[in-house]
C-alpha cells in the first residue's frame, strides 16, 4: 500500500525533505528510506537518493481505479450481457460508459479539490 499527502510539494532535495531526521550532528536518516546518510550529501540541492521512494504526483483530474472500470467492461462485453442489455445507438453505448467512469472508486481527488474533474 502507499500513501498520497495532499498539498505536499515534492522536496527539492532530501535536505528539505519533511521525512528527514537529525540522528546526530553530522548525520541524517530518511524516514521514508530508513537509511541514514551524511549531511554533506542533504545539503547539495536538487539532489535526491536515486531510489527516493517519493514520487511526483502532477495536476490532474480525478484519479480513479482503471482496473475496476476495466472489469465493468469485461463483464460486459460477454455475449450474453450484449444479447440482454444490446444499446439502441452509439449514442446510447457511450452515455452509459460516461457513467461507469462517474461510478469508478475514485482513487485521489482532482487537484483542485473538485471530485468531478
Amino acid at each position: 500500500m502507499s500513501v498520497y499527502i495532499k498539498g505536499m510539494e515534492m522536496p527539492t532535495s532530501c535536505f528539505y525533505c519533511p521525512f528527514r531526521e537529525k540522528v546526530n550532528p553530522d548525520d541524517y536518516v530518511c524516514m521514508a528510506l530508513n537509511k541514514e546518510f551524511e549531511e554533506t550529501f542533504s545539503l547539495i540541492a536538487g539532489k535526491r537518493y536515486k531510489n527516493c521512494p517519493l514520487i511526483p504526483v502532477p495536476e490532474h483530474g480525478r484519479l480513479i481505479d482503471a482496473d475496476a472500470l476495466e472489469s465493468v467492461c469485461v463483464e460486459q462485453e460477454t455475449d450474453n450481457y450484449c444479447k440482454q442489455h444490446q444499446p439502441r445507438n452509439w449514442a446510447r453505448a457511450f452515455e452509459c460508459f460516461e457513467m461507469y467512469v462517474s461510478d469508478a472508486p475514485t482513487i485521489i481527488p482532482a487537484s483542485g479539490g473538485n471530485e468531478n474533474e
